[in-house]
């Protein structure tokens, strides 16, 4: 579903108001856009159109793909967490996987999660476009 950048807008300066705050006063007054405009960014990030390239030969050995940032926020507080993701697994003839785990990463995250679901979203996630179940992985 499309955001509705109005309503963002509206619902932060009631946010606001009702933390006592002026959404008026300077260094305020633009805080409602400049939320709905991350909140697009966010949005952008889901509709990311991934891509999975045959290698030339068959590939067995295990590859492991580190340190893959991720980004996201808390559903209850709607706080920012991060951390890093590792991923092993067997590729089954794909190449470039590293490429795809990196930008893997950003769709998952730019939804409103809990971080201690995001294990089994990704491990889905990559089962769904891999074909193939990851061996290891490991969020942090």
């Amino acid at each position: 579903m499309p955001i509705d950048r109005d309503k963002i807008k509206q619902a932060i300066r009631l946010f606001l108001e009702g933390i006592g705050e002026d959404p008026d006063r300077e260094g305020l007054k633009e805080t409602p856009d400049r939320i709905a405009r991350m909140w697009e960014e966010f949005e952008g990030q889901r509709s990311f159109d991934f891509k999975l390239f045959e290698e030339f030969g068959s590939y067995n050995e295990m590859v492991l793909v580190k340190d893959i940032t991720i980004y996201s926020l808390c559903e209850h507080h709607l706080l920012p967490f991060f951390g890093k993701a590792h991923i092993a697994y067997i590729p089954d003839g794909i190449l470039d996987a590293t490429r795809v785990a990196f930008h893997k990463a950003e769709p998952i995250a730019a939804f409103l999660s809990l971080s201690r679901l995001q294990r089994p979203v990704w491990a889905r996630s990559y089962v769904g476009t891999w074909g193939a179940e990851p061996a290891l992985l490991l969020l942090r």
